[in-house]
């Protein structure tokens, strides 16, 4: 800038070293705050049906159920679980979000240029769930067709032959082949399409429990599994024993991992294939659910001899602050054992308060150089990085808070270990090495001005010029001047 100052130029650097070395102080703080306090505990399955226990920051810390902890092994690790096969429907009234994204999806087909189209479903926004699939001729931009519950037609869907979504989520991307990406398809919910190379399929469960398949190069309707009707459906992994290969045993995984979809009825849970090509479905396993399972969420876990277990969330006990699960054993006939309970620890909440103090040290080190340039610590108030000082202090505010966040974030949601803090400690001294250099550099070199009295190139140390005395002028902060 044009102020012939080089005050604001050292503010700059400070700010950029003020956010990464705030953020290397605030890991001791974390690391000393996250040995004092307990660590919530996550759920984990192996693969020969044991449950233990693990510490959400400390991933690597497993333990049985009675706390004695035991190896990790990859080989028989399944994963931790969440209820989430629903039972009821979804109030369409909760849904707070609906963007235009939920009412809008598109096929694209072009490997016949004078049949390229768009095929896009279209759902009425006054709350009735009522959606239907339109063609769109791109040659001909013109609209050529419609499909709705009974196929293909050229004219629009009456209202009784529309798909009805009252309780419409996104809940997916696109289904590649052999595999289905969706998480969950729930009564009144809409997942999204199937699809083998060109060919493209969408699913939806209706409200009285129809399973459908829409076609869009056929341009057909049909209901899977017509017999029954569903409550849920949602993919899940399955794992079966690893084939040999010619891989040595000891680099060979002993279990593979296979796509498949739990499917949920009023009473009943069902193991399904993926859709074929020819659109078949095969049904592998079914379980009939306990009496005290059938109104619950649950989640059912699947292990590679056929049995299983189903688990349930008993709510939140806020005097002990802990999740209560309960969950119940079946083998591969079906048959169940006694249900169990199992309590984890929530997260206490003095986490937040040592993951959220260092929220405030990269803000408090930046407000405390931008402080210092509004004039009360011995610099001039008129001069413009004062003038800018007062309008932009917010900003290194700001990156500070974003930092902080950052860190918050990652630590309380994602289990930032040990490891991953010294990853962080790492990233705040490469970001702060090279602004002390360039702070260090800029204060030994400063800045070289031509001397408007002498003409001689000096440097700019003070409000005179180093070689004839003369006063610099300065600008007069009017108008966006002080910004050029």
């Amino acid at each position: 800038m044009r102020s012939n100052n080089p005050r604001f130029a050292n503010f700059c650097l400070a700010v950029l070293l003020a956010c990464p070395w705030g953020m290397l102080l605030c890991l001791p703080i974390m690391i000393v705050g996250m040995q004092m306090i307990e660590i919530p505990d996550r759920l984990a399955i192996r693969t020969n049906g044991q449950l233990v226990k693990f510490k959400y920051f400390y991933p690597e810390s497993l333990t049985t159920l009675e706390g004695k902890a035991i190896p990790r092994d990859p080989d028989h690790e399944y994963s931790y679980t969440t209820p989430s096969l629903i039972y009821d429907f979804d109030d369409p009234s909760e849904i707070k979000v609906d963007g235009w994204s939920r009412h809008l999806n598109v096929v694209i087909e072009n490997e016949n240029p004078e049949d390229a189209a768009l095929w896009y479903f279209v759902r009425e926004r006054n709350g009735s769930g009522l959606t239907y699939f339109q063609k769109y001729s791109v040659p001909r931009k013109k609209v050529e067709g419609f499909i709705g519950t009974k196929g293909f037609r050229e004219t629009l869907p009456p209202p009784e032959e529309r798909f009805q979504l009252p309780s419409y989520r996104y809940l997916g991307s696109a289904m590649i082949p052999y595999s289905m990406s969706v998480s969950q398809m729930s009564a009144g919910t809409w997942g999204l399409d199937y699809g083998y190379g060109g060919e493209k399929r969408y699913y939806t469960i209706t409200r009285n429990g129809e399973w459908r398949e829409i076609d869009i190069p056929k341009q057909t309707v049909r209901v899977i599994l017509p017999e029954m009707k569903f409550r849920s459906i949602e993919s899940s992994s399955r794992y079966l024993s690893n084939p040999a290969t010619d891989l040595p045993n000891e680099e060979r995984k002993k279990w593979i991992s296979k796509t498949i979809l739990h499917a949920r009825t009023e009473d009943e849970v069902l193991l399904l294939s993926l859709p074929q090509k020819d659109g078949s479905i095969k049904e592998e396993m079914r379980i009939k659910l306990p009496e005290e399972f059938r109104t619950r969420v649950i989640s059912w876990v699947h292990l590679p001899d056929d049995s299983g277990l189903l688990v349930t969330s008993l709510g939140y006990d806020a005097e002990a602050n802990e999740d209560r699960y309960r969950i119940q054993r079946h083998d591969a006939d079906g048959k169940f054992s006694e249900p169990e309970q199992i309590d984890l620890k929530r997260e206490p909440k003095s986490l937040l308060l040592f993951s959220g103090v260092p929220l405030l040290i990269p803000p408090a080190v930046s407000g405390a150089i931008a402080f210092s340039h509004t004039g009360l610590f011995g610099f001039p108030r008129q001069t413009p990085e004062a003038f800018l000082m007062k309008q932009l202090w917010p900003i290194p505010v700001l990156i500070g808070l974003i930092c902080g966040g950052l860190i918050l974030i990652h630590a309380r949601r994602n289990g930032l270990n040990l490891s991953e803090q010294i990853a962080y400690a790492i990233f705040g001294l490469i970001g702060g090495v090279p602004a002390v250099a360039g702070y260090l550099t800029h204060r030994r070199w400063g800045v070289r001005v031509r001397c408007p009295s002498c003409g001689r190139d000096v440097l700019l140390r003070g409000e005179k010029c180093s070689g004839c005395a003369t006063e610099f002028p300065q600008p007069e902060l009017v108008g966006t001047e002080v910004f050029a």
